[in-house]
């Protein structure tokens, strides 16, 4: 509960992130923000080993989801 209530913090946030590789579930790519969270969004492979802008809208205990700013 406590680690859900920290990513709901992020919540309207703009990160920048580290796509590290493909997501396992419903979204496409998964990378870890600069305070060390997964962030899950939608975007081209190509994109996997860059730095992007990822505006946080949505959170699970986990992990934080969210769309790529292009």
């Amino acid at each position: 509960m406590i680690q859900y209530n920290k990513n709901a913090a992020h919540l309207g946030d703009n990160l920048e992130v580290l796509v590290e590789g493909k997501a396992r579930l419903h979204y496409s790519l998964s990378g870890r923000a600069s305070n060390n969270k997964v962030v899950n969004f939608d975007g081209p492979e190509s994109l996997i080993g860059s730095f992007v802008r990822v505006e946080i809208t949505g959170f699970s205990a986990n992990s934080l989801k969210g769309l790529w700013i292009n």
